[in-house]
């Protein structure tokens, strides 16, 4: 074999890995270590930096659905401490519960929230939502769902938390709703999934 073809071979494979290097970073912000603090009033500044970082352009549209919080219906990174369950703000199911009731203007959001069966019916949203980020590989006590699957939480994937049908959590029933497109919104939204190119 020739130098030439040599080099061209050897070209070839690092902009192959330099192309997946980028992909791998516009798919999965949290392949970075340095997270984001649990602070729900991070400025967008700090947001679109942060994210920006990690391959999301500033104001986009992706950066847009972000949310420091882990409120329903936003895109949310996992951070050391975060479980499925539980109360408080540890915890993905309590916090979009949480804030799902505010939107709801449920009297008492913080007890809303509390409710075991509530959380569990999230989880498995969630669960549904984020299939592609699902393990086997689990803490004992960690949330599973019908296949024995759950979130793995210590890699810090970026997750999206379904948006919770408003009407019906008035009416103590979580359920999702559905984007203008038909699709249910246990899935990120049209736009969204437009640009990662995912299917519902």
């Amino acid at each position: 074999m020739s130098n030439g073809s040599t080099a061209i071979y050897v070209g070839g494979g690092v902009l192959g890995l330099m192309l997946l290097t980028l992909m791998s970073r516009k798919a999965s912000p949290a392949a970075q270590d340095d997270t984001l603090a649990p602070d729900e009033d991070v400025p967008d500044e700090e947001i679109d930096a942060h994210y920006g970082a990690v391959g999301f352009a500033p104001g986009d549209v992706l950066t847009r659905h972000f949310d420091t919080s882990a409120r329903h219906g936003s895109l949310y990174q996992l951070r050391r401490g975060d479980i499925v369950l539980g109360d408080g703000l540890k915890s993905l199911t309590w916090r979009a519960l949480h804030s799902a009731a505010i939107d709801a203007a449920i009297d008492d959001p913080e007890s809303f929230a509390r409710e075991t069966d509530r959380k569990i019916a999230y989880a498995r949203l969630l669960c549904a939502g984020n299939e592609d980020k699902l393990t086997t590989d689990l803490h004992p006590k960690a949330f599973r769902d019908d296949q024995g699957r759950g979130l793995a939480v210590k890699d810090h994937p970026v997750v999206w938390m379904p948006l919770l049908d408003l009407d019906a959590l008035a009416l103590g029933i979580v359920m999702p709703a559905q984007w203008e497109d038909g699709t249910s919104t246990v899935y990120m939204p049209p736009e969204v999934r437009a640009i990662l190119e995912i299917a519902p």
